[in-house]
């Protein structure tokens, strides 16, 4: 690239305009930005400036660093630092080698106080190296890394680093070392310029903690006493409950007690259900193992019951659910789910934590038509202690109405993208505006976007009126001819929950031009779309409708969200969202 701009320079000719340039200061650190100020200039597409050393001829290989994008206009300009030296900033004139304006400065010798440290001269094998920064020169190219000790400062001797344009003053947890004696050096931006450095050891240390229970054998779900002695004393030391022959990864961890204050004393960690466990302390943050002791959990007759308030439901109706005798657990918890459904979150339509509480009463609504179980569960687990069944039926319930549009629209609108807010139109019609941008070639992109929250999950069948504006004129171009009341395309969708997690249902009527069927699109993570062709015409004009027609849209989610999932189902209705369209009477109905 540098190459070919140089080649570009020279065969264009120069102008002379009173052109002037000037920075903003007379001298600047190493690698400080350097602020140039231009007036006067033409405004060519050509014209640009550099960073030449002072006395260096205008060759494109003495520019140390350059601004030619186009834009070099009238204003005030960052250009990258350079190293310690005079410097000229020189202007050129469209694509030429001909100096028209300079400025002179200096770039002098910084005394660096940097300094680093680490929290402690001794760290353990997988114990993160924490060091602490001071008088940070503030560029965003400065860098600390860890290196072996004596080694050269070549990067292939770096052993973990902090390399992200934040190497400011603070205190940073860099990675965990095998024993050996090393060194946290400091550069000085994008360089191997060592502003400072600390020496480190990271070796074994042997302590002679022990920690026991306060019995070999418990009840389910009573309460663990342990006692430790010997704790080393450090805040991130801590203890936690694993079942027997399981590693000591976290996720194995039942309970534990990791709060800063893990020190000799005796203490109380959550029950547990019948099984053999270990109780293990570790040391300071990490899963360096200190000590262990083996109990026994046994189960005691306990006799859990649950039931909801009434057998049967109305959709949407609220419904209390009654527990009695759980574990009293923290994480106990009940459940509500289809018959027939497999016990677990993924298919749970309602669930709670006890929080420890044995007995008690929790209250939900928003259920749809079906028949149903109540599950209550010990300790996290999937095992059912105790079960109901019961049943919502179906009632006709009056539609909600997001949008009718009459005296000016809802303040509920949410305006995420485009240039043109939602509109109200004297004749009781929301104006939501397309706005489409030509991408090259074929491809256009609607750059226009507007959410409705509908929060909703009894009413499952989205209804609206599409027009229908014949003397409308939309603010931005489209038609040659006669474009008021002309509508293009524009999609609306909805983003819902689902038993497998979230998605959005989208139609356009571009796919029954197309004679394009359903489709789903997978973009990653839980942004599936579901695609649809309409019901009905969305576009006004362009033979397509009459720009005076309304058309009813009506579709049923649940049926939608079956044709292309059958074996999803849907949960709630989050909002809605459109990319534009004369819209009226945006509901959501039961039947």
């Amino acid at each position: 690239m540098k190459k070919l701009f140089a080649s570009i320079l020279l065969f264009v000719g120069v102008n002379l305009f009173a052109i002037s340039v000037s920075v903003d200061k007379s001298e600047y650190k190493p690698y400080e930005r350097v602020a140039v100020t231009l007036t006067q200039m033409p405004g060519d597409a050509g014209d640009w400036m550099g960073i030449f050393p002072k006395g260096s001829s205008n060759a494109w290989e003495n520019v140390l660093a350059w601004k030619y994008d186009g834009e070099v206009f009238d204003g005030t300009y960052e250009l990258d630092g350079v190293l310690k030296g005079e410097y000229e900033v020189r202007v050129f004139l469209n694509y030429s080698f001909t100096l028209v304006a300079k400025a002179d400065f200096v770039v002098t010798e910084v005394v660096y106080n940097t300094s680093v440290t680490t929290t402690k001269d001794r760290f353990l094998p997988n114990e993160p190296i924490s060091i602490i920064l001071e008088n940070m020169p503030g560029n965003s190219g400065d860098w600390v890394g860890i290196f072996p000790k004596n080694s050269s400062n070549a990067w292939a001797n770096v052993l973990t680093w902090k390399y992200d344009g934040e190497v400011v003053d603070g205190t940073y947890e860099l990675d965990s070392l095998l024993k050996g004696d090393y060194e946290v050096r400091v550069f000085l931006h994008y360089s191997y310029t060592l502003l400072a450095k600390k020496p480190f050891t990271v070796e074994d240390i042997v302590y002679d903690t022990v920690v026991t229970t306060t019995k070999d054998e418990f009840f389910a779900g009573e309460k663990i006493g342990i006692t430790l002695t010997q704790m080393p004393g450090n805040s991130g030391d801590w203890v936690g409950i694993f079942a027997k022959d399981s590693s000591n990864a976290w996720e194995n961890a039942l309970a534990w007690k990791y709060d800063g204050e893990v020190v000799d004393g005796t203490y109380e960690l959550d029950g547990m259900q019948e099984g053999e466990y270990e109780v293990r302390v570790f040391l300071n943050n990490t899963l360096n193992l200190l000590s262990s002791s083996s109990f026994i959990v046994i189960e005691q007759p306990i006799i859990t019951t649950i039931k909801t308030n009434k057998d049967s439901y109305d959709n949407g109706e609220k419904i209390t659910i009654t527990f009695h005798n759980m574990l009293g657990n923290q994480r106990d918890w009940i459940g509500v789910f289809k018959v027939g459904d497999i016990s677990s979150f993924e298919n749970a339509y309602h669930f709670d934590w006890t929080y420890g509480v044995a007995s008690s009463e929790i209250e939900f609504s928003g259920l749809q038509e079906g028949e149903y179980e109540v599950r209550a569960f010990f300790n996290n687990s999937f095992d059912e202690k105790a079960v109901y069944q019961f049943t919502v039926i179906e009632k006709l319930l009056s539609p909600i109405i997001f949008e009718d549009a009459e005296g000016g629209i809802s303040d509920e609108w949410i305006h995420v993208l485009g240039s043109f807010s939602p509109r109200h139109d004297r004749r009781g019609t929301l104006v939501l505006t397309p706005e489409w941008i030509h991408n090259g070639g074929d491809s256009y992109t609607n750059k226009s976007e507007y959410h409705l929250p509908m929060h909703n999950s009894i009413h499952t069948i989205l209804e609206m009126d599409m027009g229908g504006l014949e003397n409308y004129l939309l603010p931005v171009y489209y038609g040659r001819e006669n474009r008021r009341g002309n509508m293009p395309h524009f999609t609306v969708a909805v983003y819902v929950k689902t038993k497998k997690g979230k998605r959005v249902l989208a139609w356009d009527s571009f796919f029954n031009h197309e004679n394009i069927p359903a489709f789903k699109v997978d973009y990653g993570g839980e942004h599936i779309w579901l695609y649809y062709p309409s019901p009905v015409e969305h576009v006004r004009g362009w033979q397509f409708d009459q720009k005076d027609v309304w058309r009813h849209f009506r579709v049923d989610l649940k049926r939608a969200l079956k044709q292309l999932e059958p074996d999803n189902e849907l949960i709630y209705v989050e909002k809605f969202m459109a990319t534009g369209g004369f819209l009226d009477n945006i509901k959501l109905s039961s039947h």
